[in-house]
């Protein structure tokens, strides 16, 4: 339960049926659990925004949780096409990470770094562009290039490079 500014309790499990409710209004295919999760982020988030003054709870509820997902079934589909567009190509090699590779190993273990950044280091040592990966991240280009500025400073403190240019 959470309480809101004026004492009163909100509880999510009052508000199921609305998150199915707009799920079903964007016609929502994956795993509900997993929606229903995310959705009780969303409530959380709602009710810390949320504005008597200005509207019902559920209104408000309703209409973060809407453009929530909204937005993440616009990404999802935006990554397939890219991937029947592009093809695998722009999808990291699994064989590749697992060649006998020491450097490959060594950056993966020891550099400490978010799974982003191993994807983005691995479509790197495949060659693809800053270009290929902001694609297939949904990201801009220059997004790319902070990640891999983020990449070379973690290699630099990690002591597995000395090199300052690598990008």
């Amino acid at each position: 339960m959470v309480q809101t500014n004026d004492k009163s309790t909100l509880n999510f499990m009052d508000y199921k049926g609305l998150a199915i409710s707009v799920l079903k209004k964007l016609n929502a295919q994956d795993s509900w659990d997993d929606h229903l999760q995310d959705a009780y982020l969303v409530f959380l988030r709602a009710e810390q925004s949320y504005d008597r003054s200005r509207a019902k709870f559920s209104t408000h509820f309703e209409t973060l949780l809407y453009y929530h997902f909204l937005t993440q079934f616009r990404k999802a589909s935006h990554q397939a096409e890219l991937l029947q567009k592009y093809g695998p190509q722009l999808l990291p090699s699994t064989a590749y990470v697992w060649q006998d590779n020491l450097l490959t190993i060594d950056i993966l273990r020891n550099a400490h770094l978010s799974q982003r950044e191993k994807l983005t280091t691995q479509l790197s040592l495949q060659d693809k562009s800053i270009q290929q990966i902001a694609l297939l991240f949904n990201q801009s280009p220059s997004t790319i290039k902070r990640i891999r500025k983020n990449i070379r400073q973690k290699l630099i403190e990690a002591g597995l490079t000395n090199d300052h240019s690598w990008h």
